[in-house]
């Protein structure tokens, strides 16, 4: 087992064209609304085209608060640019959590979680993941990280997870949460949208209570009173959003009608799931080659 782990870090990557390119992923992103300008570019009229999920314009990363940033490494992946997809440090912690604490805790990175998220075979079931899946998640974010850079996975990251009911990407809940634009989001709104990532249906009590640690541990002067009463209105706000096949979890629940997970399924029927079990069975082929460690 530790042999093949050390191989799973150390080997080059194979095979990693299974993963779209960021190009890819950003290109096949539609909102879901269909949008008709005039000739200068402004708003007609604005139709909704998909009922699956409500998304925004694709935000590039330069134009999302540095404060968002910030609060999502602290809650999802504070090693996010020290690791190359698995966080060794952060697995062994869970591992001892979950032997020896109440609430257990998992270790997906955000690449791993960004893998699951392009990738509908390697999401959770409502009991988890199966081991087949952990492994071929951690080879997928080896992959993401051989051929992505750090920003562009943080960036794809909060274009595609789902923040709270059907609002996907930080541009949609944004705008519908706080009524402005990804950049314009202050350390409080940056909290309680890093706070909603693992649990997006949990109540607003509970999402003020993780943001307000979030913001102490960032070391902000914003008070918990002022998160609560914005983590109240924001999220009382958010019950007229409609929550069609809401996921109840991370990474749970249908891909996107249109958009990068149509393309994805797409791929999958294409030999995706044959490209997994290559991946794997090249790895395990590669461990009995390696010298004992």
């Amino acid at each position: 087992m530790r042999r093949s782990f050390a191989v799973l870090l150390l080997a080059p990557v194979l095979a990693w064209a299974a993963m779209p390119t960021p190009a890819e992923v950003r290109a096949l992103w539609r909102p879901s609304e269909a949008r008709l300008l005039d000739r200068h570019g402004v708003l007609l009229e604005s139709v909704r085209v998909d009922l699956q999920a409500r998304r925004g314009s694709w935000v590039p990363l330069a134009d999302i608060s540095p404060a968002l940033g910030a609060a999502v490494l602290q809650a999802e992946d504070q090693r996010f640019m020290q690791h190359g997809g698995i966080d060794l440090r952060a697995a062994g912690q869970a591992a001892w959590d979950n032997l020896f604490r109440r609430r257990p805790r998992g270790a997906s990175t955000i690449t791993m979680q960004l893998a699951g998220l392009l990738d509908p075979g390697l999401r959770a079931a409502k009991d988890g993941r199966s081991w087949p899946q952990k492994f071929d998640q951690a080879l997928a974010a080896r992959e993401l990280e051989a051929g992505w850079s750090k920003a562009q996975i943080l960036e794809a990251y909060l274009n595609l997870v789902t923040f709270r009911g059907e609002l996907q990407g930080v541009g949609a809940a944004s705008h519908a949460l706080f009524g402005k634009a990804p950049s314009g989001l202050d350390v409080a709104e940056s909290t309680i949208l890093a706070a909603l990532l693992r649990a997006p249906s949990a109540r607003p009590k509970q999402v003020a209570q993780r943001a307000c640690q979030l913001a102490a541990e960032l070391k902000s002067a914003t008070g918990c009173p002022a998160i609560e009463w914005r983590a109240a209105v924001a999220l009382a706000r958010s019950g007229s959003v409609g929550k069609p096949g809401a996921p109840q979890a991370f990474g749970q629940g249908k891909p996107p009608a249109t958009g990068p997970g149509r393309h994805l399924r797409r791929r999958q029927s294409f030999g995706l799931q044959a490209q997994r079990r290559e991946r794997r069975a090249q790895f395990m082929g590669g461990v009995g080659d390696e010298a004992p460690l």
